[in-house]
């Protein structure tokens, strides 16, 4: 039990800082519509977005039985309103993981939603989910 909860801080430390920094560089590559555009973001920042993930997330036990390590990526939609809807699993690890992901991702509060020329838009997101 020590060790699994050992690898869960070790991994929650190691990618704290770059779901931020993947995040970023996803939404350049599908939404580049430069200066006019800013991304949509979790209401209280990154950090806490972070932090909601990390509490969130519960190890499923087939998982921890079998030893499985890894991180699942959740795409999604933010709309106009900054509801959260379409979440999908495009990278996953198995073993109740991926649902796992799924719910919390699906569970979120509203986030800012992205704004084109000063108005509210849609935006796709892909978060890594650990």
């Amino acid at each position: 039990m020590a060790r699994i909860l050992f690898f869960l801080l070790t991994v929650v430390i190691h990618t704290s800082g770059q779901s931020a920094k993947l995040r970023d560089r996803a939404a350049d590559a599908l939404m580049p519509y430069g200066k006019e555009y800013r991304q949509a973001g979790f209401y209280v920042g990154d950090t806490a977005l972070d932090h909601y993930i990390k509490t969130s997330l519960k190890y499923p036990e087939p998982a921890r039985d079998s030893n499985i390590q890894g991180r699942v990526m959740v795409r999604f939609i933010v709309d106009e309103q900054g509801q959260v809807s379409k979440a999908a699993v495009i990278k996953g690890v198995g073993f109740g993981c991926d649902e796992e992901a799924l719910s919390v991702i699906k569970a979120m509060p509203l986030w800012k939603p992205a704004t084109y020329k000063g108005k509210p838009t849609s935006s796709a997101q892909i978060l890594p989910c650990v």
